[in-house]
């Protein structure tokens, strides 16, 4: 359940924001047509059924965060969702 990350620092990539359009094809999640990520069935433990965010219109305040691993908890999740903008604290810069 999202819930879990609340108040956890993660580092994600912010691939969608207000305006910008969710879709889907079978399991895999696009934002404005261009992939970005296929959701899971099951949790990797295979306790708990996964459910792709509904196709959706990205609200002003919100973004639809994502990482580039297969198996990343991330936006493409409904339980994880969109997330407020005001929940981001910084940008992660890569140094090497």
């Amino acid at each position: 359940d999202g819930r879990f990350y609340r108040g956890s620092r993660l580092i994600k990539i912010i691939k969608g924001c207000g305006g910008d359009v969710i879709t889907h094809s079978g399991r895999e999640t696009f934002i404005n047509r261009h992939s970005v990520g296929v959701a899971m069935e099951k949790s990797t433990n295979g306790q708990h059924d996964l459910y792709a965010i509904a196709d959706s219109t990205i609200p002003d305040n919100k973004v639809y965060l994502a990482a580039p691993h297969h198996q990343s908890y991330d936006s493409r999740y409904a339980s994880f969702g969109l997330r407020d903008r005001q929940e981001l604290l910084g940008t992660a810069i890569r140094i090497f």
